[in-house]
């Protein structure tokens, strides 16, 4: 699970209407990136009550800016998302406090709790009253000199493509291994025999195997995993309509994987180690019957 953390260093002298666009905006994206993400975001973590936050010197409350909002619908959401508080319920403390500071329009503010965000991989959720807090990283300083640098959600459509890009890569890379390699390959179906071939692999080799695939998506064809007859071939048997690919590895194992590719769905049929021509050739023949299956 990912956190959200209200960003409170953004006391300010702006009208309270202004305040309360900024908190609809930033809404609205945070509403883009869970449904992006789904269940991996839940809600944004306060250190108060939303009623005991204050947002401007007219001691306009953050429980006042949800109020406000005048989408019923938005302001349900709003209420229901800003319910984690206190901020020790979620986040974690076990390493070695420092005094954290961050600059805002020429004024030194404290940041523990932004740090704390960091420390914890999480993600602040901010309304943006000052224009310097229209990044998508703020840096955080420490007594020790220490700079940390914290992912930041502000209200901004590019800027909310750049934290749907960040969590959905912090996804990937919790994933074991053949669920990362599944979800790089996208739309896919596989046999027992991949799956049980790509688990014995070792890890670095399962390893070697993503960033193979990845490379051939990397090449931007018309297709993800066109045959260019140097990283992937086409290896279809003379008899046969149904496509067959084979993807090389040469280090630090030399692999083979057979798959097909049809309209943009992935069929992946087997991972051989490369033997001789002969070997190869049945190996080949099998892999496009088990293709074959995939289409009856």
């Amino acid at each position: 699970m990912i956190y959200f953390y209200f960003n409170d260093c953004i006391y300010s002298n702006l009208d309270k209407y202004i305040i309360l666009d900024m908190l609809k905006n930033t809404l609205l994206e945070y509403k883009n990136v869970k449904e992006k993400v789904k269940e991996n975001i839940d809600g944004i973590v306060t250190n108060n009550e939303p009623s005991k936050i204050i947002l401007n010197n007219s001691n306009f409350t953050l429980k006042d800016c949800i109020t406000s909002l005048p989408d019923r619908d938005l302001r349900n959401n709003a209420f229901s998302l800003f319910r984690k508080y206190h901020y020790d319920n979620f986040f974690a403390f076990d390493f070695e406090l420092k005094n954290y500071t961050i600059e805002i329009n020429n004024s030194i503010s404290d940041a523990l709790f932004i740090a704390i965000t960091d420390i914890n991989n999480g993600i602040l959720f901010t309304i943006p009253t000052f224009t310097c807090l229209k990044q998508n990283i703020l840096e955080i300083n420490a007594d020790n000199y220490d700079i940390l640098k914290v992912f930041n959600l502000y209200g901004n459509k590019e800027n909310t493509e750049f934290i749907i890009n960040l969590i959905s890569k912090q996804i990937l890379e919790s994933l074991p291994n053949f669920e990362k390699f599944i979800s790089t390959i996208g739309d896919c179906k596989y046999s027992d025999k991949f799956e049980k071939s790509f688990k014995e692999l070792p890890l670095n080799m399962q390893e070697t195997l993503i960033l193979s695939f990845q490379k051939a998506i990397d090449r931007k064809g018309n297709t993800k995993f066109y045959a260019d007859e140097d990283l992937i071939k086409d290896v279809t048997p003379s008899s046969s309509k149904y496509k067959t690919y084979e993807l090389r590895i040469f280090n630090p194992m030399a692999l083979r994987i057979y798959f097909n590719e049809s309209s943009n769905f992935t069929f992946l049929a087997s991972i051989e180690k490369k033997p001789n021509p002969k070997v190869q050739d049945n190996d080949i023949v099998t892999a496009n019957k088990i293709i074959k299956q995939f289409f009856e």
